[in-house]
Parts: C-alpha cells; structure tokens; sequence
C-alpha cells in the first residue's frame, strides 16, 4: 500500500484536476495552444494569397504552383513523424516550445528565397517545424483540463485558426502590395517568437509525468497547475492505485516497443477512425484554402484584392462555425457533431460547384466553410480522447501526417483538374472525402463524451486483459 501511495496514476491524476478546476496556468496553455494554430493558419494562407505576387517575380506553371503550395503540407507529415516519437520521449513541454520556436526560425528565410525552388525549400522546412505542435498541443490540453470541459477547451485552442486566416487576407489586403511577398513573410515571424515566449510558462503535462513514475515531478506540475497539496494526498488516499491502473500507465519510453503497440490489432479502430476523421477534415479544407483566391480570379474575374476580402468572409464564417462547435461538443457529444458537420460540409461543396453567380458562390462556400471549420474542431478535440497517454501524440501525430500527406496532394489534384476545365469534378471528390470520413465515424467511432481519458480507453484494456 505504501508503493501504491507513492505512486501517482493517471485516473489520480484526472481526479486532482478535475476537483482544481480552470486556473491561471489552464488559460495560459490554451491561449498558448490557440495561437499556434493561428500561425499554422495564418503562415499556409498567405502563400494562397501571395502566389499572383510571387508568379509575377518567378515564372510558375499552374502545376509548379500546386506543387510549392502543398510543399509546407509535405514538411508537416515530416515534422508530425519527428515531434511525436519526440514528444513521448522527451516530454509534452519540451516539443511545446521546440515545434514554434523552429518554425519561427525558418520561416523568414521564405523572404530571401531567389528562385520558385529555393522558395519550396523553406516552406518544407518551416512546414515541418509549425505542423508538430497539432499532435502535442492537443495532446497536452487534453491531459491538462477538467474531464467536463475537455472537449469544449481542447477544441477552443482551435478557435484561432480562422482568426490567422483573416487577418492573413486583412494583411494582404492593406500590405502585401506596399511591402511585397517577402516582407509578409517576415511579418509572420514576429508574433511565432512571442508564442514561443508565452510557451515557456506552461509547465509539462502531469499525466506523461505520471505515466513515466516521475511522481515527484509529477505533483509539482499540478501544484503548478493550482492544484493544492491537501488535493493531491486526499486523492491519493481515496482513489486507489490498481494493478489496472499500473498495466494501463505503463510506459516504458522505447519507442520501438510504442510504435509496435499502436500499430498492432488492439488499436486497430482507433488508428482506422483517427485517420480517416484527420484526411475527411484537411483534404478539401487544404484544397479551398490554398487554391480558392486563385479560382475566383481566374474562372470569375474576381480582382485580387475582393478575392482576398472573399475568403475573409468565408472564414468569418468559419470562426462563427468553431464557436458553435465549442459550444455543443461536451452538450451533443463528439460523434453526432462531427458527422453531422461533415455531411453538411459535403452537401454545400456540390452546390458551390454547381453555381456561376456571385452571390450564390458567397452563400454555398460560406455555408461549406461554416460545417467544414465546426467539423475540424470535433475532430482535433476527439483523436487524442482514442489513445492512452503513452500513445496519445504517436497516434495523433501519425494519423495528423497522414492528413498532410492527402491534404498535399489536394492542391496538386486541384491544380490538374483546372488545366483540365473539370471544376464541378474539384467539388464531388471534396464531397465524397467527408462523406467516407462520416460513416467510418458512425461504424466504428466510440462517443468520449464525459470521460476521463483513461476511462476512453478503458474497454481496450479490458479487451486486452480479457
């Protein structure tokens, strides 16, 4: 009994937590979190918004353009296999600050590219630095926020995403044309240093602490957090410490034996929802994002400032969308949301390929934006609910890079279909993506609302022991 007292598991862990509350240090992670997704957003729109200005100085094909549009996706599935093992290896905290701060670093040299190739090196290379911190941001928030709030907290980091976009295209609209496609770029880089400067007051997750028996550590991270001490005794008094729970927090920190785990039959319908909910959620939403100011100044002779005031718009309606998200997904849970969201989703893409007139495209593509957006945020706050704390980055970033990977391809698939004039078919494939991603949900998705993390994961185990 007394080892057992010494140790701390994560349901003791969630317990402590959910009796402290929101603190000071919750907001701080959040609004920590929140910003990186607003650079995320922010940097991979601005080259949506910057490719007339950038064809005008180095002479792109449409396919080259597709290609170094999607190549920041490609580094992101490269970051997301490197931060995760990271992150499970050397901590939440430790890839928290790593993923911002490399991205900030490399993003300026976007600025001193001098041909379309170097330009698509730097923005591999600043792709694989922001992408990391998808997978560990939602990660940490998710092990670091009450069980009643989780879902509503963990998708409210994604709040910012539509925020980066619309200032990206506020931005364009009054600098682009007076600083240049270089000097935006470098305009990135200065809030991405503040984050990671608001970063290094997030102490590092509890429940990794636990998992690894760092229970010391553990303790004075959710001290940290506001948790007081007479908290963490009585709990670890009166929730007992199991076998169970020993087997369940195990973690042992080789990452072969973690990556032999998560791929082998016991996590099979996690990783089968995880990843189609990830590619359902990105594929179409890559493809709009980047290739959109383009379409409506080429096929509808929009100008280039109202293409860029037309996505704003969009994606005003996209914030909007992600606030009703935020809202409903502890009330509705998790799956009715999502699927419900992707559905719609689908049915606005087939209706915006089917219109001509301007203020139909506004209303279908605003009304696509709406569902797309609240359907993302339920699916960020829900992947990392499948996976125990040894596993929830690895799973999350794996099946996030598998996004990445089907989200590059997006912009180059849009790209040969518009040298080929098939627009409508753009929008039945976007369609078809979010409908398979709906039904694989409904098959074989569990609902998390409500739950501890470890008890999301509670019939695995029981099917494991079993």
């Amino acid at each position: 009994m007394s080892e057992n007292l010494s140790m701390l598991s994560g349901q003791q862990v969630a317990e402590v937590i959910d009796k402290t509350g929101v603190t000071r240090v919750t907001k701080i992670l959040v609004f920590a979190a929140a910003l990186g997704y607003l650079f995320d957003a922010f940097d991979n729109t601005i080259l949506g918004y910057l490719m007339p200005l950038i064809s005008k100085e180095f002479i792109i094909s449409p396919q080259w353009k597709g290609f170094i549009l999607s190549l920041a996706l490609w580094g992101g599935m490269v970051g997301m296999w490197f931060w995760g093992p990271i992150a499970e290896a050397k901590g939440r905290r430790f890839a928290f600050q790593g993923t911002v701060l490399s991205f900030s670093m490399f993003t300026g040299l976007a600025a001193l590219a001098w041909s379309s190739i170097t330009l698509g090196i730097t923005r591999f290379i600043a792709g694989a630095g922001l992408a990391g911190f998808y997978p560990v941001d939602l990660a940490m928030v998710s092990e670091m926020t009450p069980t009643r709030l989780r879902g509503r907290l963990t998708s409210l980091i994604t709040i910012l995403y539509p925020v980066g976009v619309i200032i990206a295209g506020l931005i364009t609209v009054f600098l682009a044309e007076r600083i240049g496609w270089r000097g935006m770029f470098l305009v990135g880089v200065i809030p991405a240093v503040c984050a990671y400067i608001i970063r290094r007051y997030v102490p590092e997750s509890p429940r990794w602490l636990a998992s690894r028996g760092r229970t010391e550590d553990a303790v004075k991270s959710l001290v940290i957090m506001g948790a007081r001490q007479q908290t963490i005794d009585d709990v670890k008094n009166t929730v007992p410490y199991t076998a169970a729970d020993a087997s369940a927090d195990l973690d042992k920190g080789i990452i072969k034996e973690k990556f032999k785990e998560l791929f082998s039959r016991r996590w099979l319908s996690s990783n089968i929802v995880s990843w189609a909910l990830w590619i359902s959620a990105n594929y179409a939403a890559w493809g709009v994002t980047l290739w959109l100011p383009t379409i409506l100044i080429d096929k509808y002779h929009f100008t280039f400032v109202n293409s860029a005031m037309y996505l704003a718009i969009t994606y005003a309606v996209g914030l909007f969308g992600r606030l009703c998200g935020v809202f409903l997904i502890d009330k509705v849970g998790r799956k009715p949301l999502i699927a419900c969201s992707m559905g719609a989703a689908a049915a606005a893409c087939i209706a915006f390929g089917m219109v001509k007139d301007p203020t139909l495209l506004l209303i279908f593509i605003v009304v696509f934006k709406f569902f797309d957006q609240q359907g993302a945020l339920g699916v960020m706050a829900y992947i990392p609910e499948l996976y125990p704390t040894r596993l929830r980055v690895m799973g999350n970033a794996y099946a996030a890079s598998a996004s990445r990977a089907t989200s590059a391809v997006a912009p180059i698939m849009v790209g040969l279909l518009i040298g080929m004039n098939q627009y409508l078919t753009i929008w039945i494939i976007f369609a078809g993506v979010y409908v398979v991603g709906a039904v694989i949900l409904w098959a074989l998705g569990k609902e998390t609302k409500g739950k501890t993390l470890e008890e999301c994961t509670e019939c695995d185990l029981a099917d494991e022991r079993a």
